[in-house]
């Protein structure tokens, strides 16, 4: 189960990195795929550093737990994936049932989820 739950942990950074990278390269095109609009310099940056951010600290804090063997580095990548699943769910109960708000939700959830059992199993 280890070794399953690290893999796992893998699989977060690699696909962290390359939705960062994506992020710093193609902000607009990031930015529709979520149903956002980057304009101006000030919304493509913040698409960058708001977007890219939550993607880079997570697979920071996700790499730190691998290197270190530290579980509480899990433990902060899972926070920050919930901030943003609560940020989801209060949309979906402030707008109401939304779809498209559902497969971004359900990613965040399974990452939080490996990334709890690879905080109970560091």
């Amino acid at each position: 189960m280890k070794i399953l739950v690290r893999t796992l942990s893998v699989l977060i950074v690699l696909t962290c990195a390359l939705i960062w990278v994506k992020t710093l390269i193609s902000p607009v095109e990031m930015a529709q795929q979520l149903g956002l609009q980057g304009e101006g310099n000030l919304g493509l940056a913040s698409i960058r550093a708001d977007m890219g951010g939550v993607f880079f600290i997570t697979m920071v804090l996700t790499s730190l737990g691998l290197i270190n063997k530290g579980n509480h580095w899990f433990a902060a990548a899972a926070t920050v994936m919930l901030g943003a699943a609560i940020g989801r769910v209060t949309g979906l109960v402030v707008e109401g049932y939304s779809e498209a708000a559902i497969i971004p939700l359900g990613a965040e959830v399974v990452l939080i989820a490996i990334l709890f059992a690879a905080y109970k199993k560091a």
